[in-house]
């Protein structure tokens, strides 16, 4: 028995081929949108980007000069908006402690999620988050490390807005 494909079954094949490929591919979660919590980030993300231009000029290493390079490119590039709903939650587990923003991989092209309640707390204090959560971007996972680079970033730009809990956990009082 001769098998023949026609112009009707493979225009049939190749769409049910096409149909297949684009229901098995993940599309991008939305985010919750929440535009106070987006216009924060967006001032967040300006008043961050000022700090570390005037951190560059003051910065005393080649080290230092390179990772506040990195993190203003960063925070130029990544989308900063907040958590699609199935990471919402991850606004609230962290231990009982407040969680202000977060990256989902800190070695991947993610954004950088703003939580709801940092709507309280303000443009300034986020704006020092942002830079935190932009140096793990740059592939760093370990909390100490990367409070020791937001630490001299910030000494550099002369503003500390707050210390964030791993400074203590991490003895960089």
């Amino acid at each position: 028995m001769e098998c023949k494909l026609t112009k009707r079954w493979a225009s049939a094949l190749f769409s049910t081929f096409i149909f297949l490929l684009t229901a098995c591919g993940q599309q991008p979660e939305a985010a919750v949108s929440d535009p106070v919590t987006e216009a924060l980030g967006r001032e967040a993300q300006t008043l961050s980007m000022d700090w570390l231009e005037q951190a560059m000029i003051e910065a005393d290493s080649e080290e230092l000069r390179e990772a506040i390079g990195d993190v203003h490119n960063l925070l130029e590039e990544r989308n900063i908006s907040a958590p699609p709903a199935s990471l919402v939650a991850t606004c609230d587990s962290n231990e009982g402690r407040f969680t202000a923003a977060f990256v989902t991989d800190k070695f991947a092209n993610s954004n950088i999620y703003v939580c709801a309640q940092s709507k309280r707390l303000g443009k300034i204090f986020l704006a020092q988050v942002l830079i935190h959560e932009a140096l793990h971007l740059r592939g760093e996972r370990d909390e100490c490390e990367v409070t020791r680079m937001e630490i001299a970033i910030m000494t550099s730009a002369l503003r500390i807005p707050y210390k964030n809990a791993y400074v203590a956990q991490c003895g960089l009082d």
